[in-house]
């Protein structure tokens, strides 16, 4: 006597089927799938295995009784609530074994991936955004930096312009001659003058010197008092720079830009010990302010503080040392073009500006 045994396939996943007994048969079972086969004879030993679409091994090999419900079986495959397993079901057996859900776990492991992918697209495309907006950012630095300095050129034209109008109609004046006459005789005593400061130069700014060491009670290096004045002033001016920043980076940053200043323009001894004497009136005389200024101040206003003082200091004295510090200082802004450190040379010489106002400018765009 035969017996039929029924497979139903209720997972949406391929399962490979083999019936082990007397007839049987083998096939394979699509999603939601079933298929039913012949049993030449009742066996009480009878196995159905079954394996996972393209694994090489058995997920289930269930022993069942061909004699037990007249020998007709059914046998489902299904997914448990949580579709972490997947469970084998015989309607005349109690035994209900179960395996892990592989195609669940397939379809996490994709999911995954599309989500890791995903994930990954969202942030290259935030980055891009984060780029262009920086770059827009910078895009609109540079304009408005462009437009005001633009702006103050062209009043700085319109200042030069009525300034020649004027000239010229001072030059028809009666007296002209006269005029230009005196004023050579005053620009050869001025020259003269110059000359004999040059030539006792170096001892009189000794001098200059001791009393600047006496009057802010400076004890200079035994080593360093045979050396030249010109390497004295400077040794003090760097442990100036580093008393009022308190901090060596800040401090060579400063004195590099000083150093540049001075070899750019020439100076002469007389004009960098005028630098000298600002940076210590500067540094001794607010020496009190030092703690509070560097909790307050990062590195960069720090920096700026001391530039600003320093310039403040020199103006009403040296102003041809002044202009030639903010040109060294425009060189250090590598954001700004070329042309318009131009135009702010423009605005600097033709006095529109303050040396220390074009500073504050710079700062506030950079700021922003």
């Amino acid at each position: 006597m035969g017996a039929s045994v029924s497979v139903r396939n209720q997972t949406p996943y391929t399962w490979h089927y083999e019936l082990v007994g007397d007839g049987g048969g083998s096939g394979t079972l699509h999603g939601w799938g079933s298929v039913k086969e012949k049993l030449n004879s009742r066996w009480i030993h009878c196995y159905l295995k079954l394996r996972y679409d393209n694994h090489s091994y058995n997920s289930f090999s269930y022993e069942f009784n061909s004699h037990k419900q007249d020998g007709s079986q059914t046998f489902t495959i299904i997914e448990t609530s949580g579709r972490s397993l997947i469970q084998l079901l015989c309607d005349a057996e109690s035994n209900s074994p179960t395996c892990p859900n592989y195609g669940k776990q397939e379809e996490d492991r994709i999911r995954q991936q599309q989500e890791e992918m995903e994930r990954r697209r969202q942030e290259e495309q935030r980055r891009r955004q984060q780029e262009e907006r920086r770059r827009q950012e910078q895009l609109e630095r540079e304009r408005r930096i462009q437009q005001e300095i633009e702006r103050e050129c062209e009043l700085s034209c319109k200042k030069v312009s009525k300034g020649r109008e004027k000239l010229r109609q001072k030059l028809s004046l009666k007296g002209q001659q006269r005029h230009h006459q005196r004023t050579q005789e005053l620009h050869q005593m001025i020259e003269d003058d110059a000359a004999a400061i040059e030539r006792d130069e170096p001892g009189h700014l000794k001098n200059k010197f001791e009393e600047l060491l006496k009057k802010y009670k400076i004890t200079e290096d035994k080593s360093m008092q045979e050396d030249k004045l010109e390497n004295r002033m400077k040794n003090l001016q760097n442990e100036l720079s580093l008393q009022y920043f308190g901090e060596p980076q800040l401090s060579i940053w400063c004195q590099l830009t000083i150093d540049r200043a001075i070899s750019q323009g020439e100076q002469s001894l007389t004009e960098r010990f005028s630098i000298l004497t600002a940076v210590a009136e500067l540094t001794l005389t607010n020496d009190s302010d030092t703690d509070s200024r560097e909790v307050q101040l990062p590195d960069w206003d720090q920096k700026y503080d001391f530039l600003i003082r320093l310039l403040e200091q020199l103006y009403s004295t040296n102003p041809t040392v002044v202009q030639q510090l903010v040109l060294s200082i425009l060189d250090m802004f590598t954001e700004v073009s070329e042309k318009n450190k131009g135009l702010l040379s423009q605005i600097l010489f033709n006095m529109i500006w303050t040396p220390s106002e074009i500073l504050l400018f710079l700062r506030g765009c950079f700021q922003a």
